[in-house]
């Protein structure tokens, strides 16, 4: 996936007692490894995505869209390029707020492919996120213009062409044309 190996062996405790970086350090069986700095076309696609899930999703009270939002489950500590979670899912502290650290996993991860990250290692990682909890996986491709939806119990799609990317159960009745998705590549 292009990611040098930081530390090795740490437990997952060890880990989330280190300081934050950037790019983001993430923990994935026992290793400690950094995410790829965003390029231009990918944080396009990070922010715009998430603007439009934040305008379809807030109204509806269905939940909240978060960017690099570090998520604790089964055993690893990931950074997703985005991911939406449910309202009402993220713990209360003392004075009713949602906690800062998420332990849990998000109803939907969406991850964006960066120059030196290959379709087959993303896909590795969103299969394991869908066994592990999250109800549905995005993997972006902008260079094919392609997205792959991934989801418990189904085989792999691919959406290409004029094809309508749907928000599913996740958020009922959100739609948005690949068109549109990859259309936000070439403003400026």
């Amino acid at each position: 996936m292009g990611q040098q190996v930081i530390y090795d062996n740490l437990t997952l405790d060890q880990f989330l007692r280190l300081p934050e970086a950037k790019p983001a350090l993430e923990y994935i069986d026992g290793k400690v490894v950094q995410k790829m700095a965003p390029r231009r076309r990918h944080s396009i696609l990070d922010t715009l995505l998430s603007a439009n899930l934040l305008a379809f999703a807030r109204p509806r009270k269905l939940g909240l869209p978060y960017v690099e939002l570090r998520c604790t489950f089964a055993g690893r500590s990931i950074v997703s390029d985005l991911c939406f979670i449910a309202k009402g899912r993220i713990p209360k502290n003392e004075h009713g707020e949602p906690v800062e650290d998420v332990f849990l996993a998000p109803d939907l991860i969406v991850e964006i492919i960066s120059p030196g990250q290959t379709v087959q290692k993303m896909l590795q990682r969103l299969t394991w996120c869908v066994r592990n909890g999250v109800h549905l996986g995005w993997l972006v491709q902008p260079n094919q213009r392609r997205v792959f939806i991934v989801r418990p119990g189904r085989d792999r799609e691919v959406l290409e062409g004029t094809a309508v990317l749907s928000g599913e159960d996740v958020l009922p009745g959100y739609e948005l044309p690949l068109a549109e998705l990859f259309g936000w590549l070439v403003e400026d």
